[in-house]
């Protein structure tokens, strides 16, 4: 029986197998010089969730989404609000 990759519990048969893209590893490189992380590479892949893990995927994905299309407007706004007060 297949196992809810996001939280591991058990996936009936009977239901229908959602999928969802996730992430599933990170590697980091470090340089020996300074012990600073050089780069990160994030590895995404599809895997089988259960119903609850799939709707809070969506909505975080949601969530993110709307924040890197608004994040523009609200500096903006901020810098807007900065030339008033000077």
């Amino acid at each position: 029986m297949p196992h809810c990759y996001v939280c591991g519990r058990p996936l009936p048969a009977d239901r229908k197998r959602v999928r969802r893209r996730v992430k599933t590893g990170e590697w980091n490189r470090k340089s020996y010089s300074g012990g600073r992380i050089k780069a990160t590479q994030t590895h995404y892949g599809l895997r089988m969730v259960c119903g609850g893990c799939a709707k809070f995927l969506d909505k975080t994905g949601t969530r993110d989404e709307w924040m890197r299309h608004l994040s523009p407007f609200f500096w903006l706004f901020v810098l807007w609000l900065a030339s008033l007060v000077l």
